[in-house]
């Protein structure tokens, strides 16, 4: 069996929790962090892995393109006409 760290534990559970989309506000909590800002500057890295899923999943949803479009990655930046 591998050896495991608690460290390690530790941050899979935060990463875990933020890929389930629970508030840094509770996940600081869990960790006992003073404050969000500290979870948020700790775990920025997975936060930002979570952007771009958001950004794609509007993407899908405006411009109803799918996660095999070969663009995937990069957000379109068509503006929306709106009407007058």
């Amino acid at each position: 069996m591998p050896k495991i760290h608690l460290h390690s534990l530790r941050h899979t559970h935060a990463s875990l929790l933020i890929n389930s989309n629970i508030t840094a506000k509770v996940i600081s909590d869990r960790l006992g962090h003073n404050t969000a800002k500290t979870t948020l500057d700790t775990y920025s890295h997975v936060f930002a892995e979570n952007e771009v899923k958001a950004m794609q999943a509007i993407d899908m949803v405006l411009f109803h393109t799918t996660e095999n479009d070969t663009e995937k990655d990069v957000p379109h930046c068509t503006p929306l006409r709106i009407a007058k």
